[in-house]
């Protein structure tokens, strides 16, 4: 499904700094886990951090972030046994973080989707809001793993040694799935980068998955990094204050909204 002309616009609003903001998040949950030379990667990476940046992306502060963040890993990892619950959770939420952009706006997409949809009813974009959401984050986790699983090294194989980045792209994502792409890449060529001998424990064909095809567990060793500040517990969930929006600026005069 295409993105709507007003998710369109408002990423169309995202600045050539959008992938080192991603970068800067995956930066601060891979010092939670380095000095440890193993680590989950559902756990640690693919499942959390598209949350984290979706959650920097729309401008939702500390107050929104644990909720957030565990509706809407809730909705993508495929394990919640209470999938609508989540799903009523995150609209409250969104609601919520649309009437207060409305009023005051910030550098942030929600922020853009107000100011480019004036006229548009509150619920109505916040169902937006809800999409873009639940569908770059299920996306980018989807990537992040396809990535890991193809690209890592483990028991009886070697990696496939793709080289980081994407350069074939330019310009601002223009959709979900742009997005979810940006999301990916700047997480796992991150971590590539900081953790260069990444290797599964497990054969790819003994990896258990979920109903959605999404690994259960994805175990990987790595020589420790000594010196890193942990900002979680072992196996805890990934906490840290999010960086500073350098993706967007806050829209001109207000939201636009009458």
């Amino acid at each position: 499904m295409p993105a709507s002309s007003v998710t369109r616009r408002a990423l169309g609003e995202l600045g050539v700094c959008t992938p080192l903001f991603v970068q800067e998040i995956t930066d601060a949950a891979v010092d939670a886990f380095a000095p440890d030379g193993r680590a989950d990667l559902m756990v640690r990476i693919a499942v959390p951090l598209p949350a984290l940046s979706m959650q920097g992306f729309l401008g939702a502060d500390e107050w929104y972030a644990d909720r957030m963040r565990q509706s809407v890993t809730a909705l993508t990892a495929g394990q919640s046994p209470h999938p609508e619950r989540a799903a009523r959770d995150l609209h409250g939420l969104i609601e919520e973080l649309v009437a207060e952009k409305a009023v005051s706006p910030g550098p942030d997409l929600v922020s853009w989707m107000l100011h480019h949809s004036p006229d548009a009813r509150p619920d109505a974009l916040a169902h937006e809001v809800y999409d873009l959401v639940v569908i770059t984050a299920d996306t980018a986790t989807a990537l992040i793993t396809g990535r890991l699983m193809l690209e890592l090294p483990g028991p009886g194989r070697e990696g496939s040694g793709r080289a980081p980045g994407d350069q074939a792209r330019t310009g601002p994502p223009e959709s979900e799935a742009g997005l979810a792409l940006l999301i990916a890449d700047a997480v796992v060529d991150r971590l590539l980068e900081r953790l260069p001998g990444l290797r599964l424990r497990l054969p790819v064909g003994e990896i258990r998955r979920t109903h959605t095809g999404l690994p259960l567990v994805l175990d990987a060793d790595f020589p420790p990094v000594r010196g890193m500040r942990g900002t979680a517990t072992a196996g805890g969930p990934v906490r840290f204050r999010l960086p500073e929006p350098s993706f967007t600026i806050t829209p001109p005069d207000g939201s636009g909204r009458r």
